[in-house]
């Protein structure tokens, strides 16, 4: 019934058990995964001879990723990471979750942009979901912008929508 574990949550690997688990995990003769926005490229260069998958969320582009993630640096994090991921040969996908307030339609196509440059298979642009998001001020729904969507169907053919959770369709 049960074929791979997944790693995700906050940041995974901002956990210093986290080579541990997946070791363990691996011992047991399930797949691993990971979700990650990529904070700790040092750490990530140790899990990835560990990882059968990883998905990588992207923020925004690498100008407005401090701002964005009030974080000095997390640009630079991420961009490396981002290689990491691409030259290390793990199956992954790289996405980025689209609001209206948060990340410009140039910075969202740009980000797409470096993910193709970079090598990355595939490319995943998702609907904000207000949950877990504590910041009640930002609108609940911001559908993506179809020319948006069609600009970023020019970089990557195969783009990957996401909307919906479990099957149900946002609210």
């Amino acid at each position: 019934m049960l074929d791979a574990v997944v790693f995700s949550g906050g940041e995974p690997t901002a956990d210093a058990c986290l080579g541990d688990a997946l070791a363990e995990v691996h011992a047991l003769g399930f797949k691993t995964g990971l979700h990650t926005g990529g904070a700790y490229p040092d750490r990530l260069t140790r899990l990835l001879p560990l990882l059968d998958w990883v998905g990588f969320d992207l923020k925004t582009d690498y100008v407005h990723y401090a701002e964005l993630t009030g974080t000095p640096d997390s640009g630079a994090r991420a961009t490396q990471s981002a290689r990491l991921i691409v030259a290390s040969g793990v199956d992954h996908e790289f996405r980025l979750t689209w609001h209206h307030q948060l990340i410009a339609e140039e910075s969202a196509l740009l980000a797409a942009h470096f993910a193709h440059e970079l090598g990355a298979r595939r490319f995943v642009l998702q609907e904000y979901r207000r949950e877990g998001v504590t910041n009640a001020q930002l609108p609940a729904h911001s559908p993506l912008p179809a020319q948006l969507v069609e600009r970023i169907r020019l970089i990557y053919p195969d783009l990957i929508i996401r909307g919906e959770i479990c099957g149900l369709a946002p609210g």
